[in-house]
């Protein structure tokens, strides 16, 4: 089944962050939607069966972006 989980970053300055955290994300097996520098948010789609929100946020975390999910 198809989740959306939206997140606050802190960690994000530019567009390079962007596109760090899509690189991670993707390599979950999870869908990039979009992420904007300036608020700092990004929005993430993924199949619960294949990858779950604590996985994404553990492997972002590992990346020292600290998610806070919304």
């Amino acid at each position: 089944m198809s989740e959306t989980m939206t997140m606050h970053i802190p960690a994000v300055h530019c567009d390079a962050c962007i596109q760090s955290i899509e690189k991670i994300v993707e390599r979950q097996g999870a869908s990039f939607d979009s992420g904007d520098p300036d608020t700092k948010i990004v929005t993430i789609s993924y199949d619960d069966a294949k990858v779950t929100r604590d996985q994404i946020v553990e492997a972002l975390t590992d990346a020292e972006f600290s998610p806070e999910v919304t």
